[in-house]
């Protein structure tokens, strides 16, 4: 029953799992697309319905009375997956001139002469990287997880522009914004 359940488990998560935190092997690419992996927003989408209805089914069977706990709990779960829908709406179309970053209604336009430096950053924690953009501010302006489609192409296109690579680990929410 073990390797049954294991099984399931892998068809319904094996496409969703984590891209990897070190840069891979790839070719410079003059235009692309950065957007969150949509196998992954789905996956985390029907596990967070499968909780509700796991925990809605304990709840009618249990007859319990702490409704109200239910309700924050479906209300939560719900945020949750709104929050992992309106992801499918991120994108960030990157050619040699410009990266212009969209979702829903809002836009931003960021000129590749603009940036003056592009910071890998590495978190050990949870074991992620995201990509940071800084303009002549030595603000960041752009920051991108490595777990979205493309993303590393970002330092690939750094480097081919001779945009200073700066590779750091577990900096502050302060330190990544301020270069």
């Amino acid at each position: 029953m073990k390797q049954f359940v294991e099984g399931i488990w892998e068809l319904l998560f094996g496409p969703s799992k984590n891209a990897p935190n070190k840069m891979p092997e790839i070719e410079y690419k003059d235009s692309f697309i950065i957007k969150h992996n949509p196998k992954k927003i789905i996956m985390r989408i029907v596990l967070s319905f499968l909780v509700v209805i796991a925990f809605t089914l304990l709840f009618i069977l249990g007859h319990n009375n702490a409704l109200s706990s239910l309700y924050i709990f479906v209300i939560f779960v719900l945020i949750i997956s709104g929050l992992a829908l309106s992801t499918l709406f991120y994108r960030c179309i990157v050619t040699e001139e410009t990266l212009s970053s969209k979702f829903l209604i809002f836009n931003k336009r960021i000129n590749w002469a603009d940036i003056i430096c592009v910071r890998k950053c590495e978190n050990t924690k949870d074991n992620s990287t995201f990509i940071a953009l800084y303009n002549s501010k030595r603000k960041c302006v752009l920051d991108i997880s490595s777990e979205m489609e493309n993303a590393w192409y970002v330092i690939k296109m750094a480097e081919h522009k001779n945009i200073e690579i700066r590779t750091e680990k577990d900096l502050s929410l302060k330190q990544i914004n301020q270069l």
